[in-house]
């Protein structure tokens, strides 16, 4: 019988939450034409519920909240 190898990823949530950050703040990732969730979650290395849970334990926000929270920043000339 032959041997598979599963190679499994395990995504640190503050590194991707760092990333995320970065997505955001440095690059204005939200200003892309294409910008939607599932991108910016597929670039930060987490998925949507994977970044509520864990904003939601350190930060009392959601994904969607954070992310209004650095669009309305960008455009109110604060970032």
């Amino acid at each position: 019988m032959p041997v598979i190898f599963v190679r499994v990823i395990v995504c640190d949530m503050e590194d991707s939450f760092d990333r995320l950050e970065t997505l955001l703040y440095r690059e204005r990732f939200f200003l892309r034409p294409d910008f939607n969730i599932p991108v910016l979650c597929m670039n930060a290395g987490a998925d949507e519920e994977s970044f509520d849970k864990y904003l939601l334990e350190n930060f009392g926000i959601t994904l969607r909240k954070m992310i209004k929270i650095y669009i309305d920043a960008y455009f109110n000339n604060i970032l």
